[in-house]
């Protein structure tokens, strides 16, 4: 059955506020990584979005999925219990890798510019579909076309060599292709905000463990985390913990229910902007012209592979 148009524009709705929450954590993401490292920091705001979860969850009724046959005995209830477990670790796992990726390699680039590159899901996401045999038309071509040409502008430099910043982000983009797909089947069959509140809890602890093997993880790292001061991660870790984690990963789920994969990809690229926007705003990162150059045109692929459709035709129609 079609979702009807007042759920198209609440899922809408929620996927813009997914990309503005995201774009200006960027710059949060790059002052908390820096303080505190790479792993420990996500694993501090990735509890910290976990836990501000909680009381949603007795607001949607605690774990509870949804059912899909109403009449179920318990031991039925159980099974689909252990079912929304197994999607949140699925979730979580794929989670940190793209933010693992994502959040070291913002240490060698900047936030506006990582922004773009992970937004190379919205290239992968429908180029996903031909191993599936799901039709592409030549819209895709341009826009993976156009999108190249701006990866080169903005990420390689002198030698044709991509910076091992970027190639983190690069990379980053494929597990982000792989979370847009996943939460693209499980978001329509287990309730949203305890999917969200698993994921970001597995993702919290695998970062603990690599927190704790790369970055020699302690108590002075959780103090550095909440302290107020001018050293301190406070601000960073609250932004980017509650807004950028609690809410914004909630709403993607939640956005996701009403928008296929490939339109929820489109609107969620827009974060891109909103990054340029706060490295600017925060952090005082101007893009030079070639950059920008790189990042229009990876903005104007970006929007050539979703908005053109698959039977599109320059012949004129009789």
């Amino acid at each position: 059955m079609k979702k009807n148009t007042p759920e198209k524009i609440r899922s809408y709705l929620f996927l813009c506020i997914t990309a503005l929450l995201w774009g200006f954590a960027f710059a949060a993401q790059r002052l908390g990584g820096k303080a505190l490292g790479s792993f420990s920091f996500n694993a501090i705001r990735f509890t910290v979005g976990s836990l501000s979860l909680v009381p949603l969850l007795f607001v949607f009724r605690g774990f509870g999925a949804h059912r899909t046959k109403p009449n179920t005995a318990e031991s039925g209830e159980r099974i689909t219990i252990l079912q929304l477990l197994f999607a949140g670790l699925v979730c979580g796992l794929v989670l940190f890798f793209g933010s693992s990726l994502q959040q070291v390699g913002m240490i060698w680039t900047e936030a506006g510019k990582a922004a773009f590159l992970t937004g190379l899901y919205i290239i992968f996401v429908p180029v996903s579909g031909l191993f599936v045999g799901k039709k592409q038309g030549w819209g895709l071509g341009l826009g993976a076309t156009l999108a190249a040409c701006g990866l080169y502008l903005m990420s390689v430099r002198s030698g044709f060599m991509v910076s091992f910043g970027d190639g983190l982000e690069i990379l980053s983009a494929v597990f982000w292709t792989a979370h847009i797909l996943v939460l693209g089947l499980f978001s329509q069959k287990f309730n949203a905000v305890a999917l969200a509140c698993i994921q970001n809890l597995v993702c919290a602890l695998l970062s603990f463990g690599a927190a704790l093997v790369a970055e020699n993880f302690s108590a002075d790292t959780i103090a550095l985390a909440f302290s107020p001061g001018p050293d301190g991660s406070l601000i960073p870790v609250l932004y980017s913990g509650i807004c950028s984690i609690g809410i914004a990963y909630t709403l993607q789920i939640f956005g996701q229910k009403g928008v296929a994969p490939g339109p929820a990809a489109l609107i969620m690229s827009l974060e891109a902007v909103f990054a340029a926007i706060g490295g600017w705003l925060v952090l005082g990162e101007i893009m030079d012209a070639r950059a920008l150059a790189g990042a229009a045109l990876m903005l104007a692929g970006m929007l050539a592979a979703q908005i053109i459709p698959a039977d599109f035709s320059f012949r004129a129609r009789r």
